[in-house]
């Protein structure tokens, strides 16, 4: 068992596991999640569980989306982010409460970039209710990434990226035809940002297969430089014993 202290009347994770399931390696605590990262067992399949509550404010939750990106990027293996997200992922899903698309929109570009699969809880529709008892919400979920064909991934992130570039260009339209609300400013970096961080990902990328690429032609050509050089001086060797080499 792990666990993150409350922050006021907020926050505090824990998380538990059993050990003869699962063998912990390693724990990062943050104020906002606690992930917890092993193996499987007895496949030895690595794991990185993600307990997360996320805060009310858009900015602090746009925060830490980012970080759990990151983190996501930082590690091989299978994940699986689960907790309180504080967010709502289509109107449907509240009730009675406010319903803000941009926080929707958000909360959907991080599934979609880093190409997660929610997975049906069951039970109730709403797991929120107000100490009154009016106001219901979805704001529980388990989201998870599984190493499975590299297509679907692919397509996943895709479809998103394809969903940026789309946000962009009708952006790029409304700027030219009149100035362009806070809103619709602040859309338009994050897009430049996405597509930055996208371009950035690819140049890593083919650096990568670069690299491979010389590992494994660039012995072969050693091997075939170091054996010009032995035949040559073989040759050499032989025409000052005066045979002629054909």
């Amino acid at each position: 068992m792990t666990t993150v202290d409350s922050c006021g009347r907020s926050g505090g994770l824990v998380s538990l596991w059993d050990p003869t399931t699962f063998s912990c390696s390693e724990v990062i605590k943050h104020r906002y999640f606690l992930c917890v990262y092993g193996e499987l067992i007895p496949s030895g399949t690595r794991m990185n569980l993600v307990n997360v509550y996320v805060p009310s404010d858009a900015t602090a939750q746009k925060n830490l989306s980012t970080e759990l990106l990151a983190l996501r990027n930082s590690r091989q293996g299978l994940w699986a982010f689960m907790g309180d997200f504080n967010d709502v992922r289509q109107s449907d899903e509240r009730l009675n409460s406010e319903y803000v698309a941009a926080n929707a929109d958000a909360f959907n570009d991080f599934i979609l970039s880093d190409a997660l699969q929610e997975y049906d809880m069951g039970g109730a529709k709403f797991t929120y209710i107000s100490d009154r008892g009016d106001k219901l919400s979805k704001q529980d979920r388990f989201l998870f990434s599984f190493n499975g064909p590299g297509d679907l991934a692919l397509a996943t992130k895709l479809r998103w990226l394809k969903s940026k570039i789309k946000e962009w260009i009708v952006v790029e339209q409304r700027r030219e035809e009149r100035a362009l609300t806070e809103a619709e400013l602040s859309l338009r970096m994050d897009c430049k940002q996405y597509m930055l961080e996208f371009d950035k990902q690819r140049q890593s990328d083919t650096r990568q297969k670069s690299r491979v690429r010389w590992a494994v032609k660039g012995d072969k050509n050693t091997s075939f430089f170091f054996h010009s050089v032995v035949n040559a001086l073989f040759k050499l060797k032989l025409i000052q014993r005066g045979v002629h080499w054909r």
